[in-house]
């Protein structure tokens, strides 16, 4: 191992976003390894590792009645050393579960690294990955989560607008996944979003090479649990 294998955390409020942006980056980035987290039917939670050779791993993380949040959190650093030490990988592409905070996740993988027990990863920038097309409704309006079928739990009523905008602020890139989108969308994306944070109108704009060659040093503290 040369060094350290980057680990890209992606962010999505809507889980269909993943689909096209994973497979994108990972024939940008051929060496890499995918760890998706998803929420299956009836609610369990899931890690899957695959890369270019197919399904690598679909295991159980969590029953359904379990925080997602903090199963993640206490998941990924360890999983994310795992796959690093393999030494077959020269990046870990980490997908959340849809509608959770990359706050808490990327704070707890980069406590591992501090305290050594992450030794062979460093954190990427984290990435949001937002619908433009359906921003103003989706920050604006007044649908829950829940109305849509993206609530993590029976007690999990934040709306829309409310996941979406944690994950904005608090991402270092924002991208646009509809190129061409309407331009006043744009500029209310600009106006969410952190001052330092790089906004990206489209996959065709987006390095993703560049981030990983790119580790962070933020240190941006995280709570206990959030969703």
């Amino acid at each position: 191992m040369t060094g350290p294998v980057p680990v890209l955390l992606l962010a999505a409020t809507d889980p269909r976003l993943y689909d096209d942006v994973v497979a994108g980056m990972m024939v940008d980035l051929p060496q890499a390894v995918c760890l998706a987290y998803r929420r299956d039917a009836d609610g369990a939670l899931r890690r899957r590792v695959s890369d270019w050779s197919g399904s690598l791993y679909d295991e159980l993380v969590a029953e359904g009645s379990a925080c997602v949040s903090r199963a993640v959190r206490a998941d990924l650093p360890e999983t994310a050393q795992l796959l690093a030490a393999q030494d077959r990988w020269s990046c870990v592409v980490a997908a959340a579960p849809a509608t959770v905070s990359p706050q808490p996740l990327a704070h707890a993988l980069q406590q591992a690294i501090d305290a050594g027990s992450a030794p062979d990863v460093v954190l990427a920038p984290v990435v949001a990955l937002v619908g433009i097309d359906e921003l103003a409704h989706d920050l604006l309006g007044d649908d829950l989560l829940d109305d849509r079928g993206l609530a993590l739990s029976p007690g999990d009523r934040r709306s829309v607008g409310e996941s979406l905008v944690a994950q904005i602020e608090y991402a270092d890139v924002v991208m646009a996944t509809d190129e061409g989108g309407p331009p006043h969308q744009l500029s209310l994306l600009r106006a969410v979003c952190a001052g330092s944070t790089v906004v990206h109108p489209g996959w065709s704009t987006l390095d993703v090479l560049a981030l990983v060659v790119r580790g962070t040093t933020s240190t941006r503290p995280g709570p206990a649990c959030t969703r």
